[in-house]
């Protein structure tokens, strides 16, 4: 499972919500198996700049993941993620 703190506000959402966000990889961290990736926002919203942790050895850098998570309280928990070819 992959773990994020995050403020609910920096989704929009509601605690314990469903969130689906694409992002760019652009950081691997080898020791923790992190990573680090952009998520663009429309509306000219700040970019998220998010570190994930216990990814698989598949992600590689600059490749586009999209993510399907559960907000709960303060972290975000991976439930599915997806290579979208470039």
């Amino acid at each position: 499972m992959i773990e994020k703190r995050v403020r609910s506000e920096e989704f929009l959402c509601e605690p314990f919500s469903l969130v689906i966000f694409e992002g760019r990889i652009v950081q691997l961290a080898k020791k923790a198996l992190g990573v680090i990736m952009k998520i663009k926002r429309a509306g000219g919203k700040k970019t998220l700049k998010i570190t994930l942790l216990g990814a698989t050895p598949e992600i590689k850098v600059q490749q586009l993941w999209k993510f399907i998570a559960m907000l709960k309280e303060d972290s975000l928990y991976i439930e599915e993620a997806q290579y979208i070819k470039d």
